[in-house]
Parts: structure tokens; sequence; C-alpha cells
């Protein structure tokens, strides 16, 4: 959240969150931002916190995509 315009790619979430050591599927990430995703819905944050950039990754948005 320190980098807000910041696109991470899935395996730098991966090498953020489970190390180097990692040897699952980097697609893991998808399945932990749909639910973080959904939990933010459930809490009615009112918008998409988390933004996907097709071909990239995702992005935060904390001011709901200003």
């Amino acid at each position: 959240m320190v980098r807000k315009s910041r696109t991470f790619t899935r395996e730098e979430l991966v090498e953020r969150l489970w190390g180097y050591e990692y040897t699952g599927d980097a697609r893991i990430v998808d399945t932990h931002i749909r639910n973080i995703r959904e939990k933010l819905h459930r809490a009615r944050l009112g918008y998409d916190s988390i933004q996907t950039v097709w071909g990239i990754g995702y992005k935060f948005s904390a001011l709901g995509g200003i």
C-alpha cells in the first residue's frame, strides 16, 4: 500500500508472500484475490480496492480508483 500506483505481477506477489522457495502455481494468487474481494464486498467497502491490470497483475486502490 506504500506504492499506491504500483502494479504487481502474480510472480512478484508469490515471492513476497511465500518466498522464492514456493513451488506451486502462481495462479493461486487469483484465488486469494477473489477471496479478499468477497470479504471486502461483505464488509460493504463500496468499491473494489484491488484492481486487475489486464496482462500484468494487480494493484491496490485505497480511494476507489482515484
